[in-house]
């Protein structure tokens, strides 16, 4: 499903890479943990897989397009079957929950259909957002308001918003960083369900060695380079 080989990524003005030929391969429902100190490359190496930083060489394909394409359809095309969980959850806190949940579809409408959406959701868009929220333990928050949530409830919000996308690859960048230890072990719990379920492949960068292990497939630790 991910597929990258020998890339070399830097950022503007810096003759020194961030990440100098590294390669891996992901397969449909592998779960693959990227571990590695602050400023190793882990969130880098997200941004590049979704096609938000330059490659300097190499190459990136998402089931088997390429993330490197230099038309925007194409590279529209890639980014809607990759799903991002970031570490600020990237919600908007003055949207209902179902409105943040729903966000995860807008790349699959028209704009006229999100307009409408925002100002007349329809019943069957808002049971799709209450169906992803059972997934995830939060029924009963559709229409609550997002910055009435707590840490770990906005880390959930997300990962619904990640499952009505409907992706292919999903990408969680350090989900659990601000997290309790038995709060962590939930949500990757759940992550790693989805990803069984779905047939999704899951990338997801971590500080804690015990939940890397515990969890996923494969361990790829990050260095300095």
């Amino acid at each position: 499903m991910l597929k990258i080989d020998n890339i070399v990524v830097r950022y503007p003005g810096h003759a020194k890479p961030v990440l100098n030929g590294f390669t891996l391969q992901v397969a449909p429902g592998e779960r693959v943990a990227i571990i590695g100190p602050s400023g190793a490359g882990k969130t880098t190496l997200f941004r590049t897989i979704s096609g938000f930083l330059p490659l300097a060489a190499g190459r990136i394909t998402v089931d088997g397009s390429s993330v490197n394409a230099s038309q925007r359809a194409a590279l529209r095309a890639v980014r809607k079957q990759v799903a991002v969980i970031s570490q600020g959850h990237d919600l908007v806190d003055r949207l209902s929950v179902y409105q943040n949940v729903m966000a995860g579809a807008l790349g699959r409408w028209s704009a006229a259909r999100a307009l409408r959406f925002l100002m007349w959701p329809r019943r069957q868009e808002l049971e799709q957002a209450r169906a992803a929220l059972a997934r995830v333990g939060l029924p009963d928050k559709l229409r609550a308001r997002t910055s009435d949530l707590s840490g770990g409830q906005h880390q959930r919000v997300a990962i619904a918003r990640a499952i009505v996308q409907e992706p292919k690859l999903l990408l969680a960048d350090e989900p659990i960083a601000s997290l309790d230890p038995a709060l962590s072990e939930q949500i990757l719990t759940l992550l790693c369900g989805l990803a069984r379920e779905g047939n999704i492949a899951l990338l997801c960068s971590l500080h804690q060695h015990q939940f890397a292990a515990k969890h996923f497939d494969r361990i790829i630790e990050l260095g300095h380079a």
